[in-house]
């Protein structure tokens, strides 16, 4: 179960999700919880794509993301 393998991730993650998501809708959103240091950006008015519809969000998310983490 993906839920089980995420919980074993051990290093700093960050999950970018578009609010409007289809593909993989907000309801799965727990489930990257489950990773011990998760950062999770929620794009509003965004879909599965954040990096191409929205790359502004996504590279400033990505961005402040590295920068606390380096």
């Amino acid at each position: 179960m993906l839920a089980d393998k995420l919980a074993k991730i051990l290093v700093p993650t960050l999950f970018i999700w578009g609010d409007s998501d289809n593909l993989i809708p907000m309801q799965y959103l727990g489930d990257y919880r489950r990773v011990r240091d998760s950062h999770i950006v929620v794009i509003k008015e965004c879909g599965h794509n954040p990096f191409v519809e929205k790359p502004a969000e996504f590279n400033k998310a990505l961005l402040d993301f590295l920068k606390k983490e380096s």
